[in-house]
């Protein structure tokens, strides 16, 4: 909370961008879950952004959360929805936009703290399905294949109907080559409202999700998953939260509250910033 409190938004500041991702770690047995060899559990635990962006899609600031396996991801949730109130109580005007891949969880855990907000279903995980469709209805990797796949990419990324000629071209694929794409044209179709890729784009809103994914990879795979590594829910919750204050841009602000505290209970004592 004190740490909000001495965030400014900066006045260039237009958009905020909010995406959330999760990532698998190796946990004690403290619950049930998918065990592997020696009782380790492999659970999700979860990342979260917050960028704020000009009109024009330059990143000014990113506000990273990261948070141990928990149930129905509620505290990720909390903590997301407390940072956007607080940058909305600041800038009221700010428009809000929510990144997800296709996951159904991940989807509601993000949209529907914030149902006006502008939806985007990553293109990469779009395109991605598009390209399983692809390899469906023609012989993976032939020619033909990569290039049809190539003219396809395009139109859904840049053409002002990509997703609705997308769908008439997996039905096509569906009808003519390989039936099993009709389930990857339902996939289209459930999410065809979040993906405006061209009208997206003409008003600099990002369409991907590689915030978070980075922030996945440096928040918790460099850290959490060594080899060897094993982490109790406890302990891997203070490295994150830890980590993701040195990676956040508030960090500063959070150091300087950090300071002050370990002043007061300790004396003159310096506080020095380690590896963690």
């Amino acid at each position: 909370m004190r740490i909000r409190e001495r965030e400014e938004v900066p006045d260039a500041a237009a958009l905020a961008s909010i995406q959330i991702d999760g990532v698998m770690v190796p946990t004690l047995a403290e619950t049930h879950g998918n065990k592997g060899d020696n009782g380790v559990e492999w659970r999700e635990a979860v990342c979260a952004t917050i960028s704020l962006g000009t009109a024009e899609e330059e990143r000014l600031r990113t506000i990273r959360h990261g948070r141990m396996p928990e149930r129905n991801k509620r505290r990720q949730k909390e903590l997301v929805v407390e940072e956007v109130d607080a940058l909305l109580a600041k800038r009221p005007d700010l428009r809000l936009v929510t990144i997800a891949n296709g996951a159904h969880d991940t989807r509601r855990l993000l949209e529907s703290p914030f149902p006006g907000a502008d939806r985007v279903l990553d293109f990469f995980h779009a395109d991605g399905s598009l390209k399983m469709a692809v390899d469906q209805a023609y012989r993976k990797d032939s020619e033909r294949g990569r290039q049809r796949w190539r003219d396809l990419r395009r139109i859904l990324l840049t053409g002002p109907r990509g997703v609705d000629l997308m769908i008439a071209s997996l039905r096509y694929m569906a009808r003519r080559h390989a039936p099993s794409v009709s389930g990857i044209v339902g996939y289209f179709i459930n999410n065809r409202e979040r993906m405006d890729y061209a009208a997206y784009r003409a008003e600099n809103l990002m369409v991907g999700s590689e915030i978070v994914e980075a922030t996945n990879k440096l928040l918790v795979t460099q850290r959490l998953k060594g080899s060897g590594m094993t982490w109790s829910l406890s302990g891997g919750e203070a490295i994150l939260a830890l980590r993701a204050l040195v990676m956040s841009d508030p960090f500063e602000a959070a150091w300087k509250i950090l300071g002050q505290y370990w002043q007061d209970q300790h004396g003159s004592k310096n506080l020095e910033i380690v590896p963690i």
